[in-house]
């Protein structure tokens, strides 16, 4: 069999919105997440997130769009200006963020096997778009640090373009529970198919679990960019 004993993988997923009522760009954001040099055509700034130390971090990248949606979803720098200049309010949100923890037992293949199954199950389904990145360990965070980036846009999208509403299932937390449990489901399934044992997660805390005598595992977030947008309103906390 090609069954392997693994340590216990651990669970992460948190979510952030990124938004013009912070200062934040959404264009910024994607080029930092992605290494790929990105203009603002609001602003006509340059975002050039693609120094050599940063790019090495980044094993894979894409956006995946629901079927029906137009081709130029899947080019970044048409994605994220669009997104901006629908989303023209002082309030405005332009993503979502979900950072998830992937198993760094697993080979760069398998993961992106993993991301994409749930963001195929888990967001496209709705009509959302999905840009996703995931990011190899810094060298100074704990070796075991690998994890994707999905930045998810808040209105659903189809073959007549954006919907005229925001998708406002998501504004819920009952969504983002939803989309937790969906991620340790998918994890769960994708490592017995790929005959793994020992990787099992779950979405629910160790009280909820009936686990009493184990700490709470830590997944160490990502540093953020020194500099986002104008070198400020980074968010640093932990994700």
């Amino acid at each position: 069999t090609n069954q392997r004993m693994l340590d216990m993988a651990i669970y992460h997923l948190s979510a952030q919105t990124i938004g013009r009522s912070a200062g934040r760009s959404a264009v910024a954001a994607a080029s930092y997440r992605s290494g790929e040099p990105l203009k603002s055509e609001a602003t006509n700034e340059w975002f050039k997130y693609n120094k050599q130390k940063h790019k090495e971090r980044i094993i894979d990248t894409g956006i995946i769009a629901p079927k029906d949606a137009p081709d130029w979803c899947t080019n970044r720098s048409k994605l994220w200006n669009e997104v901006e200049r629908v989303e023209y309010r002082v309030n405005s949100q332009f993503c979502r963020e979900i950072n998830v923890a992937l198993p760094a037992e697993l080979t760069d293949e398998q993961r992106l096997t993993f991301l994409k199954k749930f963001i195929n199950l888990s967001f496209t389904t709705e009509g959302l778009i999905v840009d996703y990145a995931i990011h190899k360990p810094s060298k100074e965070s704990d070796e075991r640090n690998y994890h994707a980036h999905l930045m998810i846009t808040t209105r659903r999208i189809g073959k007549n373009g954006w919907a005229s509403n925001k998708y406002r299932a998501m504004d819920k937390k009952s969504w983002l529970k939803d989309k937790r449990e969906d991620w340790a489901l998918i994890h769960n399934n994708q490592c017995k198919l790929m005959g793994y044992k020992g990787l099992d997660i779950s979405h629910l805390s160790l009280v909820d679990q009936g686990v009493f005598d184990r700490e709470p595992q830590v997944h160490q977030g990502v540093k953020a960019a020194s500099m986002e947008r104008k070198g400020k309103n980074v968010d640093r906390k932990r994700k």
